[in-house]
């Protein structure tokens, strides 16, 4: 299947994404950024030509995820996170689902962001008109976007 052809159509942008982290939807994000790679190596025999003879099926790695939010969705997703807590204080070790949603057309894109948990907040304010941001930073265990993962599903999900 090829890309879709737009003629006098929207491209997804920013207006098109919808958030929401432990089943609740937020606006106040400015920014998000996730991503996961495979890790493989080659395998050499001993053979004249040198050249690699397979490839290791991989290690599969996400990397963080960096969501900044204006201050007040910040303090309302951490808020939710420490209710869900033992003690009603704590969220490091509150685990939940994130999900990003692109909806422009008759079909959404969604990638999903299993079992994440907060591991980091910075706050930071400069002098201007600009509102209040936090950066908040969390482990990923797997991502899925529009079903398709990285690491093999028949294996079982990571």
């Amino acid at each position: 299947m090829t890309d879709a052809l737009r003629i006098n159509g929207n491209a997804y942008g920013w207006a098109s994404c919808l958030f929401k982290f432990a089943n609740e939807r937020y606006s106040g994000v400015k920014s998000i950024t996730y991503g996961d790679k495979l890790e493989t190596a080659m395998v050499y025999g001993s053979n004249r030509h040198g050249a690699p003879v397979g490839q290791t099926g991989g290690k599969y790695v996400p990397d963080e995820v960096k969501v900044v939010m204006r201050r007040d969705s910040a303090k309302a997703f951490v808020a939710a996170l420490a209710r869900q807590s033992p003690d009603g204080k704590s969220v490091g070790r509150v685990g939940f689902e994130g999900v990003v949603q692109f909806v422009e057309d008759e079909t959404p894109h969604t990638h999903l962001l299993h079992r994440m948990r907060l591991v980091g907040q910075t706050a930071s304010l400069e002098e201007g008109s600009e509102a209040a941001y936090d950066e908040l930073t969390c482990t990923v265990q797997g991502i899925e976007r529009d079903g398709i993962t990285l690491y093999d599903q028949s294996r079982g999900a990571p």
